[in-house]
């Protein structure tokens, strides 16, 4: 049932409290504070979980009037991801004509492709400088958060 939002680096909601997160959020969907018991941080934004599917959906039909307050670049239903192996599953990808494609320069091309963000390859090192960085408090600790994703636009 969760909502994930994704927040811009810059936005004002990353070192707010979860009970003003989800005030928020309800009182511009119009919907009692009930029906919106649980926000927690995540390394993208906030986690928003509703009481139910239909305070769900109702929160993602009225999107438009809380996400821009906290500063959200997108927001998604949660979606479960599996890692694992596959059996029969090809190693490469290969094209119709049976050319073989090159599988990462595929994989940037789909990200582009479903994000919109251009992935960056860089060591980490080099992605932490005054420009990117923001400090962050999380429990107790000082820590830095970097993107690694660069919009395409």
């Amino acid at each position: 049932l969760r909502l994930l939002v994704r927040l811009e680096p810059d936005a004002p909601t990353w070192d707010k409290e979860a009970y003003a997160i989800r005030r928020a959020v309800a009182e511009r969907s119009d919907i009692p504070l009930h029906r919106v018991p649980a926000a927690t941080r995540t390394k993208t934004g906030w986690a928003i979980k509703p009481t139910d599917a239909p305070t769900r959906d109702l929160l993602l039909a009225k999107e438009a009037s809380w996400s821009s307050t906290l500063g959200a670049s997108k927001v998604d239903r949660h979606e479960v991801w599996h890692t694992y192996v596959v059996r029969n599953c090809p190693r490469r990808l290969l094209s119709l004509t049976g050319e073989s494609i090159d599988v990462l320069e595929a994989a940037k091309e789909e990200v582009l492709t479903q994000t919109a963000w251009q992935p960056v390859d860089k060591p980490i090192a080099e992605l932490q400088d005054a420009s990117f960085a923001k400090r962050r408090s999380l429990v107790g600790a000082t820590v830095s958060l970097s993107p690694i994703l660069s919009s395409s636009e």
